[in-house]
């Protein structure tokens, strides 16, 4: 999975002003519409530390026709790292 990086406080002022256009037109379906919702919470919540797949991405900016003036910078996801040791058991209680 690849991450989309952060991008500046005016881009994601733009792209939240050209989610909420979107959602004002009425021209997303149903499914577009929960998608632009979610991601105008999410970079409501994390501003410039909101990070995307490079699928939502994709679909965010084909959903609110984003200009292609900025490139979006991607790296690596970090890897999840699977437990190593089994978890302690739980003590039990005396009742």
């Amino acid at each position: 999975m690849v991450t989309v990086l952060p991008y500046s406080f005016q881009r994601i002022e733009t792209i939240r002003h050209l989610i909420r256009e979107a959602l004002r037109s009425g021209r997303a379906n149903d499914w577009e519409q929960k998608f632009l919702r979610d991601m105008d919470v999410r970079f409501e919540r994390f501003h410039t530390q909101t990070r995307l797949s490079e699928k939502q991405y994709k679909t965010l900016a084909r959903i609110i026709d984003l200009p292609a003036d900025e490139a979006p910078q991607v790296k690596p996801a970090t890897p999840y790292k699977a437990r190593t040791a089994p978890r302690a058991a739980r003590p039990q209680s005396a009742t």
